[in-house]
């Protein structure tokens, strides 16, 4: 009996394990890197987002700034709104305001409204300050080219031949706690009737 055995081949099947399992490696680095940058980039989107709306907070309490002593250095021609009471920011203002009227070296010369009451803080709590500083500057008096009307004043029948023009600025604050601060500054240029 002759038996002859034939030596047996390498299989090609065998050898295609080492290559799959360096594939599949591949795809998982692969894949783990792409999922890494997907997270940093939802991380990024957060921490926009979140200063989005800090930076939209901090332009609100400029604006509340700005429409405050608008409003506060008007003259209330209807006669609707109550005088400032005494030692409020109110009252301030309009001091400064007739100071810059009358102190002609203070002309073109910013002047922050130096006042340490409650008046100017939007709101106060625990983790959260929200406040405004003002400054205003007196530009000088424009001449008064027409006249317009107004449903609660009629500029036309004032005699004034002149306006005082005045710059104001609000620098809006808003501290979240852990002590990041955030600063918008918002400016106006009025005019306002001669006093």
């Amino acid at each position: 009996m002759n038996t002859h055995v034939e030596p047996r081949r390498p299989d090609r099947y065998g050898e295609c394990g080492g290559v799959t399992i360096l594939v599949v490696l591949m795809l998982l680095v692969l894949m783990t890197l792409v999922s890494v940058g997907m997270a940093k980039n939802s991380f990024r989107e957060i921490v926009i987002t979140g200063t989005s709306r800090q930076g939209e907070d901090v332009r609100n309490v400029a604006d509340t700034g700005l429409g405050w002593s608008i409003n506060w250095l008007a003259e209330d021609y209807t006669g609707t709104r109550p005088a400032p009471s005494s030692g409020s920011a109110a009252e301030a203002l309009r001091t400064l305001q007739s100071t810059l009227y009358q102190d002609a070296t203070l002309r073109g010369v910013p002047t922050a409204l130096s006042y340490s009451g409650g008046e100017t803080t939007v709101s106060h709590d625990a983790t959260l300050d929200r406040d405004f500083n003002l400054t205003l500057t007196y530009m000088g008096q424009i001449a008064l080219l027409g006249t317009s009307s107004n449903v609660q004043q009629n500029f036309g029948a004032t005699s004034a031949s002149k306006l005082q023009l005045m710059s104001i600025r609000s620098e809006g604050h808003v501290t979240y706690a852990g002590g990041t601060d955030f600063i918008h500054r918002r400016e106006a240029w009025v005019t306002y009737l001669p006093k």
